[in-house]
Parts: structure tokens; sequence; C-alpha cells
């Protein structure tokens, strides 16, 4: 059966290419996916499958399968781009300036969307039914997943199932069990002091002093309050204070991302910072803010779930496409769908140059036959009760 899929994924090859290609040109940023979403929409109504639009802001649900049954089975893929200016030069380069896919959301779309066709022809009227999910707004908090979710994007599903591409060999899938993604949280810090000239700081109160303290601190709660085999960081990512060379300001801002992998340590460690932020200027005279925006907890992967896709790629790619991969230190709202359904989120090879988030992310397009037959075979493994 796996031959017969990646044959067919190989014959659609230039399809997903040119779904990818379109996307890639027309980037849309988070909750902003409208065309988008209209174009996946066309694409679905040409195909014939039945689907529902507007799905937690622009999101899209497909049943595939008998009509009446209830899927128990999901994959995901999520459409929105990055506010990055992309310096790749290639024919289908973003046309929308300070926006491109480089974290190679475009081509999760088009993976899915082969997988969509490659289920189409195996599906009979006595299959089990599979459900489609185009998710927007995942790059930016507090996430389109959530949003899906209450908009009853996972009823009666038991299990959902995402790719992410990665800087692996086309042909080769990261797989683990357990953690694979990091939680992200997002926090503000505001230390308050009294402004005054610096030639004279003593008749002021500087907060750049304590913020630095601050920041310090931080370093230490990670290297000397966690357990050392709990991995986690926290990092201060923005200072901004004044406004002229000699002049002490009232305030120093400071902004960062705490990620871990343990929900404990997670919790400990904001409540810990906390306690820095607001504590440590009364010792000086002053006062600090803190503040956490909505974050998301880490992607854990089914053990099961795991092990079946393992068998898969072992089948269909060998067994040296399986790639074991430690934890990464990236985020995936993905993990929101982790409180309803089981979980699986697999790394597929897009190339070395399939670097997330840069200005020079280039993707392999042998990776989309390669996504959506590995799709299409695990959900027919998984909604059949192989796992």
């Amino acid at each position: 059966m796996l031959a017969e899929i990646r044959a067919e994924a190989e014959r659609i090859a230039g399809d997903l290419a040119a779904i990818r290609r379109h996307l890639h040109q027309n980037p849309e940023l988070s909750y902003k996916e409208v065309n988008t979403s209209a174009y996946l929409s066309r694409l679905l109504s040409e195909w014939g499958i039945k689907h529902r639009i507007g799905v937690g802001g622009h999101g899209i649900v497909a049943d595939l399968g008998p009509a009446g049954k209830s899927p128990k089975v999901a994959f995901r893929a999520d459409m929105d781009a990055l506010p990055i200016q992309e310096q790749v030069q290639i024919p289908f380069c973003s046309t929308v300036p300070g926006v491109a896919h480089l974290c190679g959301h475009d081509a999760h779309v088009a993976m899915a969307l082969g997988a969509v066709r490659i289920l189409q022809n195996r599906i009979g009227a006595e299959g089990e039914a599979i459900r489609l999910l185009l998710q927007p707004a995942e790059e930016l908090p507090p996430g389109g997943a959530e949003a899906m979710i209450r908009d009853g994007a996972l009823a009666g599903i038991d299990s959902v199932v995402a790719l992410h591409v990665c800087d692996l060999p086309v042909g080769q899938f990261g797989l683990r069990s357990g953690a694979v993604t990091a939680s992200v949280d997002r926090f503000q810090a505001q230390v308050k002091g009294r402004g005054c000239h610096g030639a004279n700081p003593h008749l002021g109160l500087d907060p750049i002093v304590i913020a630095a303290g601050i920041i310090q601190a931080f370093q230490t709660l990670v290297s000397r309050t966690k357990d050392p085999r709990e991995p986690a960081v926290l990092s201060v990512c923005r200072v901004e204070a004044g406004q002229q060379y000699n002049i002490l300001p009232d305030t120093v801002t400071m902004e960062g991302t705490l990620r871990a992998f343990s929900p404990k340590v997670r919790e400990d460690l904001l409540a810990r910072a906390e306690r820095v932020v607001r504590d440590y200027p009364r010792l000086f005279g002053g006062e600090g803010e803190w503040t956490v925006s909505a974050g998301h907890g880490s992607v854990v992967n089914d053990p099961a779930l795991a092990l079946t896709a393992a068998r898969l790629v072992e089948e269909g790619w060998g067994k040296e496409a399986v790639v074991e991969i430690p934890p990464q230190n990236f985020g995936e709202d993905f993990a929101n769908y982790g409180d309803k359904a089981r979980l699986l989120l697999v790394l597929v090879g897009a190339g070395p140059a399939a670097v997330l988030h840069s200005p020079g992310f280039l993707l392999d397009e042998g990776v989309l036959k390669e996504g959506a037959a590995f799709l299409a075979g695990l959900m027919l493994r998984l909604s059949r009760g192989s796992d």
C-alpha cells in the first residue's frame, strides 16, 4: 500500500508545488489569512470536498470519508506567515514586503492537501472518516488552535497529527516519544526608579542598574534553582530605557521568553522570576511590575502514535529514514490540541537550508510528496485502529 501511495504522491508532486508556490507568493500574517483561506476553500470545493470555513477565525475543517461517520483522527496544517523580509531570490518570492512563509507553513498546507487527494481515492464507502484541520494564527499568541477548539474542530477526535518541516535531508523524518517542543511564555517586566542627570546619580534612583541585576538574577534562577537535568531557557530579548545619553530614565521595560519542557519547571521559574522582578527593586527603593502574556505548553507525543509513525517510515522509506530527535526549543500552539486528544508532531526533512524563521530559509520542494505520502499512509493506518 505504501508503495502505491508514494507513487501517487509522485504523480501529484507538480500540483503540490503549484499550491505551495501560490501560498509562498501571497503570504498573510496571523489573524489576517482571508485570501489564503478563500484560496484553500476553492481548492477543496473543486475537489468535491465538503468543508466548513470560518472556524477559529479563518480556519477550515473538512471530514473525509463516508457521510454520517464521525472521525476519530485528524491531521492539522497551519497557514499563517511571518513578519520577516525574505532574502532568498527564487522565482516565486513573496510579493508582500516584510511578510514571508519562512517557517514552512505553505509547505505544511501543500502536504496536507496532497494527503487529501491521496485519501480521496482510498477511503471507500466502508472506510473510516478522517478530519482535515487547516489552522490560522499559529505564529502569534494566543494562537488559532484554541479558537478552533472552541469552534468544535476537535469534536469526537481522539488523535491529531501534524508535520513541521526541518533541516533534515529530504526523505528523513524526525520522531520522538514524549516532549517534542518547549512550552512558550512571553513576559514583560518594568522597573520604576527616579530619573536624574547621569552626572548626579545619587539624586535619583537608577532603574537601569536595577534592571541589570534582575537580568543577572534570571540566569541564576536557571542555573541554580532548577534541576540541571531539566532543560529550560529564560531569555530577556528586549530592553528599552531612556532617550538621552546623559539622563537616567524613570523606567526600564524588558521583554523576553521562557521555554521549558516540564510543566513543573515552567510554573516554578515563572513564579520565581516574578518574585525577583517585584522584590529586587525594593532593596533600592524602586518598584517592579511583572506581566505574562498567554502562552502554551509543550507538545508531548503520544508513545503509541510515535511508534506507529516510526514503523510506517521504516516500511515505506527504510530504517535509516527514522531520525530520533532531541526535544526542540521552538514552540508550537499545536500543543493546545493536547488538552482534548493524543498528539503526534513529526519533523519532516526539507533540506539543510530549511532553517526556521531565517530570512534565508530555503525549502527543497521534494519534501512535499514525501510529507503527503507519509500523512496519507499514517492517517489510513490510524483511522483503521492500527496503532
